[in-house]
């Protein structure tokens, strides 16, 4: 049985990329304690080098370096860094112990922007609909909320302007700016508020 040209390039091209996945596979397998290996070698006209292994274990790690791009193949992507996940009591690697077992205080170790003492602001709600980032059991407004409208008012900059004197919650967007004694608005723009 003959075989056309094609159906042999086809398959010596695949059994290369095999290999290459094997390599790369290999050296992932192979990462040490603490950091990543580097990433497969790239091989044909156009296939990149891998990406270098995650870092991980007991200590702070770091990301394996790309592997190199073959035969006109671009370098691969250099390996994500891991952190020192204490025995599974911090996954999220914030740095804050998880509550429960762990005896910490982080309420949401699968969050790394969730920890005691967060002091960012944020627009979106954390994975439970929550904004409680800094884990102090309530969700803390960045800025005020004050009533400018009628014929008195007290004045106020830098604040949610409102009708009544209902918050603007958290991750909604509302008209902020100043306010006089006069109701009224000046410095206006639209803006979402930030919670913690």
């Amino acid at each position: 049985m003959t075989r056309s040209p094609q159906i042999l390039l086809t398959l010596v091209v695949l059994t290369g990329c095999n290999q290459i996945l094997d390599n790369q596979d290999a050296e992932l397998a192979a990462a040490v304690d603490g950091g990543g290996a580097t990433g497969g070698v790239g091989g044909g006209d156009s296939l990149p080098g891998g990406a270098g292994g995650l870092g991980w274990g007991s200590s702070p790690a770091v990301g394996g370096g790309g592997g190199a791009g073959a035969a006109g193949g671009a370098g691969g992507l250099i390996g994500v860094g891991g952190c020192d996940t204490m025995g599974g009591c911090d996954l999220d690697c914030d740095g804050a112990l998880a509550e429960g077992p762990c005896g910490g205080d982080d309420c949401s170790d699968a969050e790394s922007s969730v920890y005691p003492g967060q002091d960012g602001w944020f627009t979106a709600p954390r994975a439970d609909g929550s904004f409680d980032y800094d884990c102090n059991g309530a969700e803390e407004m960045e800025h005020t909320t004050s009533k400018c409208s009628g014929t008195v008012c007290t004045a106020a900059q830098d604040v949610f302007l409102a009708i009544d004197t209902t918050d603007v919650a958290c991750g909604v967007t509302g008209t902020f700016g100043n306010c006089s004694t006069l109701c009224a608005p000046s410095s206006t723009e639209q803006l979402t508020q930030r919670c913690r």
